[in-house]
């Protein structure tokens, strides 16, 4: 997706933004913006207070951002069964001593 820092808030259909393309805008521009180090930090007390109170947002918004994804990634990782072992990958469906279950005793799986 090309972003450009002036290209109008219009939605596809041509009626007017709403709040979704606000903050898409946004985000793209905080995109651009925390990539230049001089812009977050340096010269703080030369710049106007509606500057530094974007930067002081985003960056809280930046890191529960971080944190969102941090702990969905954590969520999946728990869905993850554990690695088998070359030779259990190597052996054949109920063969080498493998054995399936009553599934009446084990209608699901006990795990």
């Amino acid at each position: 997706m090309k972003f450009v820092m002036n290209e109008p808030l219009v939605r596809p259909e041509g009626r007017r933004p709403g709040k979704y393309q606000h903050v898409e805008k946004v985000v793209n521009i905080w995109i651009v913006f925390k990539q230049i180090n001089a812009l977050r930090f340096g010269m703080r007390g030369t710049r106007s207070s509606s500057l530094v109170a974007f930067i002081d947002t985003m960056t809280r918004y930046d890191a529960h951002a971080l944190e969102a994804v941090e702990n969905s990634r954590n969520k999946f990782k728990a869905w993850k069964s554990d690695p088998m072992s070359a030779g259990e990958k190597d052996r054949g469906y109920l063969s080498g001593g493998g054995f399936a279950l009553d599934h009446t005793q084990y209608p699901c799986c006990p795990n």
